[in-house]
């Protein structure tokens, strides 16, 4: 139910927020299955969540998400939104946030899961 929430949430936010269902997620095999199950039922084709003073997170859609981790060059973090253009990754379930342009990534976590980032994220759009 939250994966719903959260795409009916985005897309009442936006009308322009776009979702697509994908039979590919070899690159995400390792991933949590919540994260997995969103890029397979919900690939972000054109998502951006508008979170007033604290910016907008922009997704990536999987189609884009190797190029992504090739561009910003993070060996354990895999990236899959950004935050006013700073890298938003998932590590070992954790979700992390790193400022871009500063040299090296100093990852800090900002939610325990995915599951834990939507809801804080639905928290915010709702309000």
């Amino acid at each position: 139910m939250l994966l719903e929430d959260f795409v009916k949430s985005a897309k009442k936010q936006d009308s322009r927020n776009l979702f697509a269902t994908s039979e590919e997620v070899e690159v995400l095999k390792d991933k949590d299955q919540l994260f997995k199950r969103f890029y397979q039922d919900y690939n972000p084709q054109d998502v951006e969540i508008d979170l007033k003073e604290e910016g907008v997170i922009r997704f990536f859609n999987l189609e884009q998400l190797l190029a992504v981790q090739k561009e910003y060059k993070s060996d354990d973090y895999f990236i899959f939104a950004t935050k006013n253009g700073d890298p938003i990754a998932i590590k070992e379930g954790g979700i992390y946030l790193t400022l871009h342009g500063q040299g090296d990534y100093n990852f800090k976590k900002v939610a325990e899961s995915f599951k834990d980032y939507l809801q804080g994220l639905l928290v915010k759009i709702r309000s």
